[in-house]
């Protein structure tokens, strides 16, 4: 597909291999490049690589290609225009690599177009991330001698940011440098999360980019996906990403879609979910008219059915296509987890004890919370009240958690015995404030629910005038 655009060479960003020391895999690469890898005059397409750490300690892929002197980093020129500067992040980012780069970059100022390729990209939202030392020593060169555009691999997905200096968004590609995600090329894909600098992506399909430099001296950027289609025209992201729900309620998310193309689209949206049966979610509006380099947001609704399994997930997908071209789609997913109802216990003040249905069951966890009664001074072991799990939580005690963890069978008792879980008096009765201090300070640790935490209940104990007091 890639030879079908006759370019007139590659810049390949690394991880040619799988294990650089490895020849037979050089000689299974190069064998299908050769098969492959034509142009239209059935010549093979030059390669200008950069190494990946996959090629290990380069070795063998110094063996593999004629390069220019020095090899772990070099630049070339290609035409009065286009000048290209292949780094090495595989060793050392500052240094002689730097220099090297600052005066490489000084020598060729005045070129049109400026395009570094190396292998780890400084900015991703890919599994792997950006790296920090390329941010700090390369970053500012590329600033102030105006790179225009920075591609990399590493990360297996596509990426392009808005144009950056500094560190910042900027406004116009002539403001700042386009740093581009390219690892699509068949190594498996990663998934991934966009950042504050992601114009497009992180986008887990195979893909190349390919770049035209006319003679009127304009640059175009497109990716290109295995079948030949152009993507990159659309973007489009759900947040939150993740969200919790209990039975019977309605959770919502916000999907905003990007018209990252050159002209007005209008895009049809669909939703799909993985859980049997359905969780039915929902879209405001399944048409939007998005003018280019504008974003629309749509709300997307998911109620939990009653009978949702505690812990299960729900993974909804959102398609946006465009009307314009149909062949430009982006999709982006969210997971809805349902949670067992929760009982919430908490210290009203240094009194009483409240009971609200609302303390999560983690992991499919039971709990019981008892209240004794008091007779004067003495403890009563009369039980007020039981609370227990839904017949759905018993049910389910050994439905694994997402996260892989085993389900823990747990009992929680409220009591006045020195535990950890020591909350002390429950009911009504008459104490004095020494009493009231003793208690105070037997509560253990500091309560985080609101309205109940140590400090609170302290200015609470503070505010006793009275000698004798009688408790709601």
């Amino acid at each position: 597909m890639m030879a079908k655009f006759n370019p007139s060479f590659v810049l390949f960003t690394g991880d040619f291999v799988n294990v650089g020391s490895d020849q037979a895999e050089w000689d299974n690469w190069f064998a299908a490049a050769h098969e492959y890898w034509i142009d239209n005059n059935g010549l093979t397409i030059p390669i200008i690589p950069s190494i990946g750490n996959h090629e290990g300690a380069g070795t063998n892929y110094y063996g593999q290609f004629h390069l220019p002197e020095n090899e772990l980093w070099y630049s070339l020129d290609w035409g009065p225009d286009l000048h290209i500067i292949v780094l090495d992040s595989e060793t050392s980012i500052s240094g002689d690599q730097r220099d090297w780069l600052q005066q490489d970059l000084a020598a060729h100022e005045n070129y049109t177009w400026k395009i570094a390729i190396f292998h780890r990209p400084a900015y991703s939202g890919g599994p792997h991330g950006g790296n920090g030392q390329i941010v700090t020593y390369w970053t500012p060169l590329f600033d102030n001698y105006h790179v225009d555009l920075a591609i990399s691999g590493h990360d297996h997905d596509y990426e392009r940011t808005y144009p950056i200096y500094q560190d910042n968004v900027q406004p116009s590609p002539e403001n700042g440098t386009i740093y581009i995600v390219t690892g699509g090329w068949g190594a498996p894909l990663y998934e991934g999360s966009p950042g504050w600098w992601t114009a497009y992506g992180p986008d887990p399909r195979y893909h190349f980019v390919v770049i035209d430099i006319f003679e009127n001296k304009t640059l175009h950027l497109k990716a290109v996906d295995r079948y030949g289609n152009a993507f990159d025209k659309i973007n489009a992201s759900i947040s939150p990403s993740y969200q919790d729900g209990l039975p019977k309620t309605t959770i919502n998310f916000t999907v905003t879609v990007n018209n990252v193309g050159t002209e007005n689209d209008n895009y049809d949206l669909s939703i799909s979910d993985n859980t049997v049966p359905s969780w039915g979610p929902t879209l405001s509006e399944y048409l939007l008219e998005v003018p280019a380099g504008e974003n629309r947001q749509i709300t997307l609704s998911v109620t939990i059915p009653e009978d949702a399994v505690p812990c299960t997930e729900d993974k909804i997908t959102v398609i946006a296509t465009s009307r314009v071209d149909n062949t430009a789609k982006y999709s982006a997913s969210c997971i809805a987890h349902a949670i067992a109802p929760k009982a919430e216990f908490r210290l009203k003040n240094l009194y009483s004890v409240g009971l609200d249905m609302n303390l999560y069951l983690d992991n499919g966890s039971k709990l019981v919370v008892k209240f004794y009664t008091y007779t004067g001074d003495n403890q009563g072991e009369s039980v007020i009240e039981n609370f227990v799990p839904p017949i759905t939580i018993l049910e389910n005690e050994n439905v694994p958690h997402p996260s892989g963890l085993p389900v823990e069978k747990a009992r929680l008792v409220l009591t006045t015995d020195d535990t950890a879980n020591e909350i002390s008096t429950i009911a009504s009765w008459t104490a004095t404030k020494s009493v009231l201090a003793s208690r105070y300070l037997a509560i253990k640790g500091e309560y985080v629910k609101p309205g109940a935490d140590k400090p609170a209940l302290a200015t609470e104990y503070l505010k006793v005038k009275t000698q004798y007091i009688k408790a709601p």
